[in-house]
């Protein structure tokens, strides 16, 4: 027998006794009280199961309806994931269809600006005026219809992108044109057949195998000194001389980039830097402080 059960018919049995004691101090003959229920061991036995399944009904009905609430929230989750995706791929098709609209909107409207606008555009921010022309027409770049402007002018190629509707200048690239001929010459960087210092008929007093007319010695003999190394500009100057060069001062810019290399033999700084939407890119010549190439373009 369990200790609950054992517990409570030990309680009834001193009830019991209690309620006997008492009827007998009172002079009480016991035979006269009511007669109480007998409650056997028996009958605690099923009392306690009784509760107990009951417990264990409850508590399973609790687990289930438990379960039943995960079960539906997880279900209310799942559709609401699959509407915010069906929303979100209606979304994209709106914005496709709408993208694919414009372009075909683009491609029928007429421009607002005139090819000669264009040119007129390039033209005066090149600061030129006498060109021959490469190319100038229609094309997309980057998603934007625009003018392709590309034209040589002294010594340099320059190519813009024009935005056929609002005129900006979606980019610029100028680079120098690189010149080949037969003749050397001090100002070029390329040696050639006939070269102006060391020829067949020298003149000046070097180390080639004909003798100078005008010096006593024999070239063969002669040794020509070291030439003097040129002063390199500063990596700030070179920033400095691009900066002026974009109208910009130094706390309207981002520096991303101040190198020393080489470009064709020549020592140069590639400088790079941003300015609101737009990203700038030199090279400066280590020794003059020329500016050898430089492009701007929109900052993706």
């Amino acid at each position: 027998m369990k200790k609950s059960m054992m517990k409570k018919l030990a309680a009834a049995v001193l009830a019991a006794s209690l309620v006997l004691g008492l009827a007998a101090c009172a002079g009480v003959d016991a035979a006269t009280l009511p007669k109480a229920e007998v409650i056997t061991a028996e009958d605690l036995d099923e009392e306690e199961d009784l509760k107990e399944a009951e417990e264990e009904i409850a508590e399973a009905a609790e687990e289930a309806a438990e379960e039943a609430a995960e079960a539906a929230k997880e279900k209310a989750e799942a559709a609401k994931k699959a509407e915010e995706k069906k929303k979100a791929e209606e979304k994209k098709a709106a914005e496709e269809k709408k993208a694919a609209g414009q372009t075909a909107a683009a491609e029928t409207a007429p421009a607002t600006i005139t090819l000669d606008d264009a040119i007129y555009i390039a033209l005066a921010d090149a600061g030129v005026s006498s060109v021959t022309w490469d190319a100038t027409h229609q094309d997309y770049e980057d998603g934007y219809l625009v003018y392709e402007i590309d034209f040589t002018a002294g010594g340099y190629e320059y190519e813009y992108d024009i935005d056929v509707y609002t005129g900006e200048i979606l980019k610029r690239d100028i680079e120098a044109v690189e010149v080949y001929d037969d003749y050397d010459d001090a100002d070029d960087d390329y040696d050639d057949d006939y070269d102006d210092v060391d020829d067949d008929y020298d003149d000046v007093d070097d180390d080639d195998d004909i003798d100078d007319d005008d010096d006593d010695y024999d070239d063969d003999d002669y040794v020509a000194p070291a030439p003097a190394e040129a002063s390199k500009i500063t990596a700030d100057q070179a920033l400095s001389y691009a900066l002026s060069h974009a109208g910009l001062s130094g706390g309207q810019v981002t520096v991303t980039k101040t190198e020393l290399d080489t470009d064709d033999g020549t020592a140069v700084y590639e400088i790079e830097f941003r300015s609101g939407d737009y990203e700038y890119e030199y090279d400066i010549d280590a020794y003059t402080g020329t500016i050898r190439d430089w492009d701007k373009e929109i900052d993706d």
